[in-house]
């Protein structure tokens, strides 16, 4: 925590953008919540009676509802570019500035492959935490709390299968993090190394050739990059996991809700366009949860690369 709040005075500037897009963001997921409701009161009083009218005025509020969340998505998105962008270059300013200042022993120490590392690929995913954070982290907490609550007031028993269904979809994610995580904690350990090859070869490209050691310098930095892919390639390959995983969980609860659902509309505790709401929410919620998960790995790494950027601002020459 000390790292973070190392660098929480770069987002000072941008406290009104932090703020707003937020709030925006809230809105319009409060609209999206709405949604499946609409669809509900379409199908059963419009479509069930075969009331066109009553299809079209209904269908004009749902446009009017997907306008105003598209524009309150459009400000949100501006917003957080501008917040993450500015923070970006506030902390680059900050630590280009700051290297001038360090003397040949602190560079030595830190080593240069690294500091240009911290200074690029680092701040980037900073960058990328700062926007997701504005962009994602009310929304879907929100989404998924908010989809939970609607699934059960439009039918108890029902919900059973959303009862059973995240347990197993948190139990998926969080097994997939736990591996993942330190994979991509190595995968920047391997592109320091990589980097701090090339830059070796580049800067000594006269003294390797007059020493004829080109051969063993190729052989060295393939031995970087195959380090690199390898761990990479792990990384990605139980990434990929979390979404066929998510989805035969997300797939199986639908089939669930279809099957008890018609049971349900069968003996008159339901009707079709309750079971399409409560199908709607339900994919509302996994897909959050999802992007919760996400959100949590892309703060893992945003941690880590605040501690290498904050490390450098709090070394002394």
């Amino acid at each position: 925590m000390k790292s973070i709040k190392r660098l929480l005075p770069f987002l000072k500037p941008y406290r009104k953008h932090c703020i707003a897009g937020p709030v925006f963001k809230l809105i319009e997921a409060i609209l999206e919540l709405y949604l499946p409701l609409i669809m509900a009161r379409v199908i059963d009083q419009g479509v069930a009676t075969g009331d066109s009218g009553y299809i079209l005025r209904m269908g004009g509020i749902m446009l009017g509802v997907v306008t105003v969340g598209l524009l309150c998505a459009l400000v949100c998105q501006y917003v957080a570019s501008i917040a993450s962008q500015g923070f970006g270059t506030e902390v680059r300013n900050a630590l280009f500035s700051h290297i001038q200042s360090l003397s040949h022993r602190e560079m030595d120490r830190l080593g240069t492959p690294s500091l240009i590392n911290r200074v690029t690929n680092d701040v980037n995913q900073l960058q990328y935490a700062v926007a997701m954070l504005i962009r994602l982290v009310v929304r879907a907490p929100f989404l998924c709390i908010g989809g939970i609550v609607m699934a059960m007031s439009i039918d108890l028993p029902l919900s059973l299968v959303i009862i059973i269904a995240v347990p197993l979809f948190v139990v998926v994610i969080t097994l997939v993090m736990r591996k993942t995580i330190p994979l991509q904690q190595k995968v920047q350990t391997r592109l320091d190394r990589l980097i701090l090859v090339l830059r070796e070869n580049l800067s000594g490209i006269r003294v390797i050739r007059a020493f004829s050691r080109t051969r063993r310098e190729e052989e060295r930095f393939g031995d970087a990059v195959d380090e690199h892919t390898r761990a990479a390639i792990r990384g990605g390959k139980l990434s990929a996991l979390l979404s066929p995983a998510t989805q035969l969980i997300m797939n199986l609860a639908i089939l669930a809700i279809v099957w008890f659902g018609g049971v349900r509309v069968e003996a008159g505790g339901m009707t079709t366009g309750e079971v399409i709401a409560f199908i709607n929410y339900v994919n509302q919620i996994l897909l959050a949860l999802m992007v919760v998960a996400n959100l949590v790995i892309t703060f893992t790494k945003a941690y880590a690369s605040a501690g290498r950027v904050a490390e450098v601002l709090d070394t002394e020459s």
